[in-house]
């Protein structure tokens, strides 16, 4: 009998062979992991946090966060779920300094959002039209569309990455998904 994977299936095996041989010191498999996570984990940190600068900084902190802990990584199957709880809290952790930043600085709120939206991705128009819609929702709803749609995430498992209950997340999900038809319908007429 012969069994078939999908392609996540085999990438899901691939990281944890990697994770194990990152955790017996292999530097090669470490840097093959980084390379197939960085652009997966800077397009999440792109598309919350809306300025290039600064999910380049946040994704490289988070591969450092990454390569110092990994040892310590109790499941290797884990791993996936544990690099988005280290991206999530560096993204909030920027946000945070930003709104500090902000809160000084008195900077004009809609300049900043037209240089955030002029960054968007350079993909087709129809992509990017989803990626203005997803980052007009509120964040509590972006959050839960970029895991669950962009980066395959369970219902569960999102909820235990931001902990939140099941319920919850299903929820954010609906009523994100009712707000993107009306966007996305809105910009159609």
């Amino acid at each position: 009998m012969n069994a078939k994977y999908t392609a996540s299936q085999k990438q899901a095996v691939l990281n944890e062979y990697l994770v194990i041989r990152c955790q017996e010191g292999d530097a090669e498999a470490l840097q093959q992991l980084l390379l197939y996570w960085n652009p997966r984990l800077y397009g999440y940190a792109m598309g919350r946090l809306r300025q290039a600068d600064a999910a380049d900084d946040v994704t490289q902190e988070c591969l450092l966060s990454i390569s110092k802990g990994i040892g310590g990584l109790a499941d290797p199957a884990g791993f996936p779920k544990w690099a988005y709880q280290i991206l999530i809290r560096r993204c909030a952790d920027w946000q945070r300094k930003e709104m500090r930043w902000r809160d000084r600085h008195a900077t004009d709120l809609a300049a900043a959002n037209e240089q955030a939206v002029a960054r968007t991705s350079e993909v087709n128009h129809d992509s990017e039209q989803l990626q203005n819609a997803v980052a007009q929702l509120q964040p509590e709803l972006s959050d839960v569309v970029r895991l669950y749609y962009f980066e395959s995430f369970s219902v569960e498992d999102i909820g235990s990455l931001l902990q939140l209950p099941k319920g919850t997340i299903k929820s954010r999900l609906y009523y994100a998904r009712k707000k993107l038809k009306q966007a996305l319908e809105k910009n159609h007429e």
